[in-house]
């Protein structure tokens, strides 16, 4: 079993609610350019669509000097205008902007704004990347505790929660322990109780399926921590066991290939505080060791050759792949206080000896 709770005291120092925004995200490189930069610059953005409909933003870079950066109107592949000027550069911006429009506002949830990153050599732009509405994937444990009133139960559950580009959410839902009547989504935060959104497909202990379209309040209720999964029986006909669907793993930046392929970092579960997730890397070297590091802050710096996406390291673990590159083990998560966004990226040698390194995820730990 790997585990980060050896750092309690520096969590229960920084633990505190999370902010219940909209959040999208970009990842940059010359690809995304038009026409495509050659260019080894990347760079990650991360932005927050504010209460009042403007947007806070970070945007980190490297493997480049920046002599402007700006968030443009335009759909992948198109040029567009300029909307707002960052603040900030060489390499990082940081700050906020003044309201969007509601036209603007449904430009941004529909994919139709982009961070572009100036430089000297390329004034029209060196790398660029497309606003994404994320986290996408979410997880949930279920158990009676969370019922409101708690239900004294034995019974469990896992599931998992996709959400696909018409805003639709695919779900597996899976129990142990009971024999149910129905399952659904409903609104209402942990600890209350709230309204059905979307009836599950199958049962008794097992339901998959894809969900009507959700609309764009529904979508940031489910990015809000806003949405519960509820499994009904007989004997608890308001709900047996019941699980706050939670974000999986935000991914964010580009991994750095090795002489064979390139590796993915990703999660599967709940973050929930004092519980675990699963932790899945693939395609990384066969056979390979490296090291899975995982830090408070995030960055985008040039190390070895690749991009560092995590700031100074407080928890190292060695991690070995097997024989097609691949590793998946759990993850112990600290008792917190409050909830806390800890960065995670993989990391070791090929067969060359070059460094490789895989994408980085945010893990969103959240105490109810």
């Amino acid at each position: 079993m790997h585990s980060i709770r050896a750092l309690l005291p520096v969590f229960a120092l920084l633990a505190a609610p999370l902010a219940a925004q909209v959040q999208f995200r970009a990842d940059l490189n010359g690809a995304q350019e038009v026409p495509p930069v050659n260019t080894d610059a990347k760079g990650w953005g991360e932005f927050t669509l504010n209460a009042d409909d403007s947007i806070s933003y970070t945007v980190r870079t490297y493997g480049l000097v920046g002599t402007a950066a700006h968030i443009h109107m335009g759909a992948p592949g198109v040029n567009g205008s300029i909307l707002f000027t960052l603040a900030g550069g060489p390499s990082d911006w940081e700050g906020r902007t003044v309201p969007l429009t509601a036209g603007e506002v449904a430009d941004l949830r529909a994919g139709n704004m982009y961070v572009n990153v100036h430089t000297s050599a390329h004034p029209n732009g060196a790398i660029r990347g497309q606003l994404e509405a994320r986290p996408l994937r979410f997880g949930a444990r279920l158990n009676g505790r969370q019922e409101v009133p708690p239900v004294s139960t034995n019974a469990m559950g896992v599931a998992s929660f996709e959400v696909n580009p018409d805003q639709s959410i695919t779900y597996d839902v899976r129990t142990s322990g009971l024999s149910a009547t129905a399952a659904h989504i409903h609104t209402g935060k942990f600890g209350t109780n709230g309204g059905i959104l979307f009836t599950l497909q199958g049962g008794p202990t097992e339901w998959t399926g894809r969900t009507a379209p959700m609309t764009n309040a529904e979508f940031t209720m489910l990015q809000e921590n806003g949405l519960y999964v509820n499994v009904h029986t007989n004997a608890n006909p308001n709900g047996e066991i019941r699980g706050q669907i939670v974000s999986s793993g935000v991914r964010y930046g580009y991994a750095c290939p090795w002489n064979n392929g390139s590796a993915e970092l990703f999660l599967n579960g709940a973050p929930y505080a004092g519980e675990t997730i699963q932790v899945n890397i693939r395609d990384g070297v066969p056979n390979g060791k490296g090291m899975l590091v995982a830090s408070l802050k995030d960055v985008a710096v040039e190390r070895h050759g690749c991009g560092q996406l995590i700031g100074h390291d407080f928890r190292r673990t060695t991690v070995q792949l097997n024989r097609t590159g691949n590793a998946t083990f759990p993850m112990d998560l600290p008792m917190l206080p409050g909830s806390v966004d800890v960065y995670i990226q993989f990391g070791g040698r090929d067969n060359t000896g070059a460094w490789y390194s895989t994408n980085g995820v945010c893990v969103p730990i959240v105490a109810f």
